[in-house]
């Protein structure tokens, strides 16, 4: 495991070191990622990763259709747009309950 300059550790893998190019970029934008994703902002984390993905995942429905009727759209598309979002929110949450993660 890497150690971060905060001390909160990071389950990246190993990291290859490349010379300049194309490849330095993208490590460079994977350790943006990283840090954006698991130890950016202050203090102790509040919320697992997964939870927060959850959330997002468990709330298109509820935002789609606040949409809908702020826009007054209520078409054949977005019903469909609707149905495709809600059911794959409520199918990620209902995997995550069935087979939770162990990781977290």
């Amino acid at each position: 495991m890497v150690k971060s300059k905060d001390s909160r550790e990071s389950k990246s893998p190993t990291k290859v070191e490349v010379q300049g190019g194309f490849w330095s970029q993208i490590d460079k934008l994977n350790e943006f990622a990283d840090w954006a994703m698991l130890r950016m902002g202050p203090g102790p984390r509040f919320i697992k990763f997964n939870q927060n993905i959850n959330l997002n995942k468990g709330s298109l429905l509820f935002i789609i259709l606040g949409l809908m009727i702020y826009y007054n759209n209520f078409t054949f598309e977005m019903w469909m747009y609707l149905a495709m979002h809600s059911c794959y929110g409520i199918l990620w949450y209902s995997k995550d309950l069935i087979f939770p993660d162990k990781a977290h």
